[in-house]
């Protein structure tokens, strides 16, 4: 049981110190009280001077968790599946702040659970914690909690993590591999650029003999990397810098963005994903029971791009005075005619919860498959490339020795 240290005042006046053990601080204020003690104040941190108690539960600096995808979902999966089971959730808290491993989410349920016992609700206490829960999953455990439906609210919440961490999972992986084509392609041509061509010139140098135009090429090509590739990367990084700088400004990320949204195959990247991530956590919320006011506020900072942001808030207002989200929708580039058509459905239908699952699996596939064919152009370019400069170097060797041996003759 957690140990409260606290200062009072006896029936006399006299100020006292000491500690006590309580389920919660509004508990040690109970039994302060009864033992006919005003209290002064009262903490779970040790007073100067009083004798400390190893509590139940650690909430010092010890494990400091990161908000991320990965672990909001551990935490609530292990808190649905016991909770789901029948235990109220203070009891599921204190089993999740004793037996979980990872220090990080055994501090957090030990706060959460310390916070429900004082009274506070659930949504209250995460609201208390920014730093790992996102702000979003307040108004989802609010309304699971108003309506007594906490369990489907976790399970659509749960669902929305899954989904979107295989989705993160997917592109990373999609990337891996040309990545590593590109490295090994670069690795060889490195090789002979820099350590089989310069020894073959110095061999045929000391025959008499003279590089063939393919190999003065490559030989020229070496020599600018080596002489100018430092500049060239020192020019790249500076740009990269720049770039940077002036994308963090609100000028700069809405000119950029606005660039992006230009290029056509990378605008087909940008709508699919944020498009995807929208619809997907738009869906979350209104099936959880959040307003359409509050779901559309809390879905629209998932978009990433600043100009698609802005066309989707003005279709916010629209929805806002009264029009329908196919007709507020109609105007933004962010949902295709397709997916407008899946909308316009869902409203007639009174079904806008599965549209909005529809249109995030019809643009997840999509995005998938411009993944895929992105992929496979960069692997197949850097393939390409390192087999066009082998084939440069095998013909501008080959040449060479032919050279040679006809002089010799």
């Amino acid at each position: 049981m957690p140990s409260f240290y606290y200062k009072a005042l006896d029936s006399k006046g006299g100020a006292i110190s000491g500690s006590l053990d309580a389920l919660s601080r509004k508990e040690a204020l109970q039994k302060l009280r009864a033992q006919g003690l005003s209290p002064l104040s009262v903490s779970d941190a040790p007073l100067a001077g009083a004798v400390s108690k190893k509590p139940l539960f650690s909430f010092g600096k010890t494990a400091t968790p990161k908000r991320s995808n990965a672990n909001t979902l551990g935490f609530l999966k292990k808190l649905l599946q016991l909770h789901k089971g029948g235990l109220p959730l203070g009891d599921v808290l204190k089993i999740l702040a004793q037996r979980l491993a990872d220090p990080a989410l055994k501090a957090i349920a030990g706060q959460l659970w310390k916070e429900l016992s004082e009274g506070n609700t659930l949504a209250t206490s995460i609201k208390n914690h920014p730093e790992f829960f996102d702000p979003s999953l307040v108004y989802l455990i609010e309304a699971g909690e108003a309506t007594g439906n906490l369990v489907p609210v976790l399970e659509n919440v749960v669902s929305y993590l899954e989904e979107a961490i295989a989705l993160r999972r997917r592109v990373m992986s999609s990337l891996a591999y040309p990545i590593f084509i590109s490295i090994v392609a670069l690795g060889v041509v490195a090789i002979f650029l820099f350590f089989l061509l310069p020894r073959i010139e110095g061999m045929l140098m000391s025959l008499g003999g003279q590089l063939s135009l393919p190999a003065q090429i490559l030989i020229g090509l070496a020599h600018f990397l080596i002489n100018g590739g430092p500049f060239v990367l020192g020019a790249l990084f500076i740009g990269s810098i720049l770039i940077a700088r002036y994308r963090a400004t609100p000028i700069g990320r809405r000119a950029t963005d606005d660039t992006l949204l230009k290029i056509p195959y990378v605008r087909d990247l940008v709508i699919n994903a944020d498009l995807c991530r929208v619809s997907h956590l738009m869906a979350t919320l209104l099936a959880s029971g959040v307003n359409t006011t509050e779901a559309l506020k809390l879905a629209e900072r998932s978009i990433q791009n600043t100009v698609l942001l802005a066309e989707f808030q003005a279709a916010r207002s629209q929805i806002a005075d009264g029009a329908g989200f196919s007709t507020a929708f109609r105007r933004s580039r962010l949902f295709p005619p397709m997916g407008l058509d899946i909308l316009s459905v869902g409203e007639n239908t009174g079904s806008i919860v599965p549209s909005l699952r529809e249109i995030a699996k019809v643009q997840g596939e999509a995005l998938a498959a411009q993944l895929q064919f992105t992929t496979g152009f960069i692997s197949s370019a850097a393939l390409a490339f390192a087999f066009t400069l082998v084939v440069i170097l095998t013909l501008g060797i080959v040449t060479s020795i032919l050279q040679l041996s006809q002089n010799i003759k």
